[in-house]
């Protein structure tokens, strides 16, 4: 099913800076109560030109072990342990410890897949990207049964409540 939602990405993104799966194989071939979903992947468009959609995509699908989780298996910052960094070990103790899921088999992505060092770089571009990345997310949460977004952020939270018509979403 992965790779089904691999043709969801949009083509004029591929080759830029940015991940679309935070999540392996498992997390995206398999029904999931729950669907993580940031703003966007953090870190620095211009030394990681090289780092783009379709190469991290690719990895994901060819390389990356069929269990496998961003939060849990990658190291964010040289020196540190795989998982230990920003924001790693929090969303992985509250998967494992208060939701009692695996992190490698719940799929996580963001809401607008190109890459920025700030939520502010991205803002001008925000909405137009996130509408072209969207037929990805719905159809992740369509057909992997998805009952809950956790959304990190509130202008994540906020664009995904408005695409389902919720009005109870905290306003920007």
């Amino acid at each position: 099913m992965i790779e089904e939602f691999c043709a969801l990405i949009p083509q004029s993104i591929l080759n830029e800076s940015g991940a679309v799966f935070y999540s392996g194989r498992s997390a995206f071939n398999a029904p999931s109560p729950l669907y993580v979903l940031g703003l966007n992947p953090g870190g620095n468009p211009g030394r990681q030109a090289d780092d783009t959609v379709k190469k991290h995509s690719d990895m994901v699908l060819n390389e990356k072990p069929y269990d496998w989780s961003e939060y849990q298996d990658e190291i964010w910052l040289y020196g540190h342990e795989p998982g230990q960094s920003g924001m790693q070990p929090r969303v992985v103790n509250l998967l494992i410890k208060g939701l009692g899921l695996d992190p490698r088999k719940v799929p996580a992505s963001n809401v607008v897949f190109l890459r920025s060092a700030l939520e502010r770089d991205i803002a001008s571009r925000f909405s137009n990207l996130a509408r072209e990345c969207w037929p990805f997310h719905l159809a992740v949460i369509e057909r992997l049964d998805v009952r809950v977004i956790l959304c990190f952020g509130q202008r994540a939270g906020n664009w995904v409540c408005e695409r389902f018509g919720a009005t109870n979403f905290v306003d920007q």
